[in-house]
């Protein structure tokens, strides 16, 4: 387990980040938790931001780009975006991943994502990046006391 804590300049409000790495799994369980929730949060929900820029691991970094794709499940129901670069989630949101064509990087919410919008842009340069998705989410916290948001990420090969 790796934990950073930020406390605010009195100690009495703070922000907890909670790694667990799994024995023998591309699973790592990420749990947010907030001390004095209430006045950390603007309307009580907490905003935030995931990037992932996939880079080249094959031989043609063409061939790669073409395979790449920004997967989601939104109200249990799976889709895509390969031609589209944006969506904008109407119902809760489970889980968003960058896919290349062997491995794929993702963000997944345990208790679902009440709102958010995923950006897509491949890249066409010289660069090995194949892509950057850029996400926004926004979870609601009814709590001013402690509280916690169950997040996991997995990083690993679509095939073994």
């Amino acid at each position: 387990m790796v934990q950073f804590t930020l406390m605010d300049s009195t100690h009495t409000a703070g922000v907890i980040h909670q790694f667990i790495i799994q024995p023998d799994s591309y699973l790592i369980d990420w749990n947010i938790s907030l001390n004095n929730a209430g006045s950390l949060l603007t309307n009580n929900t907490l905003n935030f931001r995931f990037v992932s820029q996939p880079m080249q691991v094959e031989k043609s970094v063409e061939y790669e780009r073409r395979m790449s794709d920004v997967c989601f499940s939104e109200n249990n129901d799976f889709d895509y975006i390969s031609s589209k670069t944006q969506h904008t989630f109407e119902k809760p949101v489970q889980w968003v991943g960058a896919v290349q064509q062997f491995f794929n990087s993702t963000l997944i919410a345990k208790n679902s994502f009440n709102s958010g919008e995923v950006n897509w842009q491949r890249k066409t340069d010289s660069t090995i990046a194949l892509g950057v998705v850029g996400c926004k989410f926004a979870n609601e916290s009814a709590c001013n006391g402690c509280c916690k948001h169950p997040y996991a990420i997995i990083l690993w090969p679509e095939r073994l």
